[in-house]
């Protein structure tokens, strides 16, 4: 099924949440874009870059497994 390119940007929340071991984040481009998607932890500190590219349009996603820069 060819879903075509999305009208629009769109950030979805990730699923599941709370997740265990792993969650998904699902985003679509509208356009060719540099996409960076972090994570942060409640104090404000960066805990993992899941994302930093430039990509072309489309409907996308991400796993992230919980890991930080620490224990990568």
């Amino acid at each position: 099924m060819d879903l075509g390119i999305p009208t629009s940007f769109s950030l979805a929340q990730n699923y599941p949440n709370p997740f265990n071991p792993v969650t998904k984040i699902n985003y679509q481009l509208s356009e060719d874009s540099h996409i960076k998607i972090e994570v942060y932890d409640v104090m404000g500190k960066l805990v993992k870059i899941l994302v930093n590219e430039f990509q072309s349009p489309g409907f996308k996603s991400i796993k992230w497994n919980g890991e930080n820069f620490e224990n990568q």
